[in-house]
């Protein structure tokens, strides 16, 4: 039997059903749109899940905080609770994948910011490390570099800055450049009879941080033994990192 021959049998027998030709047709058809809908749809929702947890945040950057018990009213420290001491820092930094550890602590007075006429205020953050670039964060302008006498501020730090002396219907002023400038902070703490004593430092703003969407934005970061002296100096008391330990930590893993 010739190719022709064979042609001719195929053509007559598919003549002969109709039906059950365009059936199958059909079917297969409808079992391809079928594959390629699922492999789409699969695909989407990969991505969707891939989506919503990069909008999480930085899954390699860990917070951890300490657990605290009840405090000892003649002290004011806590007792009982797990603190977060060097031995913590140490013990952590030995886990596999972790690549940092880094100690943070925040100003426990009130600081008063001063830029010419401007006045502002934000949170102020002692960092145990001199790079910021650590936390995943990146610089807008100037550096990352974190050293005493200076300091490296968030994105919205400029936002809280206005006139004091600016009067009713007046246009407020822009926010200012804060890069390369010297801050003019008055810290300021109250005694047990409720008199305020004020302590004057200086810093100059060596970085200025890029948008973070997140609590550096709003951050003042200065080297962290240099915010322990000006908490001792709130507090009154020298502080024991063995027994009050740090406000948080910032693991960084692989």
């Amino acid at each position: 039997m010739g190719i022709l021959d064979l042609v001719t049998l195929i053509v007559e027998n598919l003549a002969r059903r109709k039906g059950r030709v365009a059936l199958t047709a059909v079917g297969v058809i409808i079992g391809t749109a079928a594959v390629v809908l699922l492999v789409s749809l699969g695909v989407g929702l990969q991505q969707n899940a891939a989506d919503q947890l990069g909008g999480i945040g930085d899954l390699t950057k860990i917070q951890v905080y300490p657990t605290y018990g009840e405090f000892d009213p003649s002290t004011g420290q806590p007792i009982g609770g797990t603190m977060l001491t060097d031995q913590t820092i140490a013990d952590i930094s030995a886990l596999p994948g972790v690549t940092a550890v880094i100690p943070q602590d925040y100003f426990q007075g009130y600081a008063q910011i001063k830029l010419d006429r401007l006045e502002g205020g934000s949170q102020m953050l002692g960092i145990g490390t001199t790079d910021l670039g650590q936390l995943g964060v990146k610089a807008q302008q100037g550096s990352l570099e974190v050293k005493r006498g200076t300091a490296v501020v968030g994105a919205m730090v400029s936002q809280s800055f206005y006139d004091p002396r600016l009067r009713p219907g007046q246009e407020p002023p822009p926010p200012p450049d804060l890069y390369d400038k010297q801050l003019v902070l008055n810290l300021v703490k109250y005694t047990p009879d409720g008199q305020e004593v004020r302590k004057t430092v200086r810093l100059k703003v060596g970085g200025v941080l890029a948008e973070a969407r997140d609590e550096p934005d709003w951050s003042i970061y200065i080297p962290l033994d240099e915010l322990t002296g000006y908490n001792t100096w709130v507090t009154g008391q020298r502080i024991d990192r063995n027994k009050v330990g740090y406000n948080n930590m910032i693991v960084r893993v692989a």
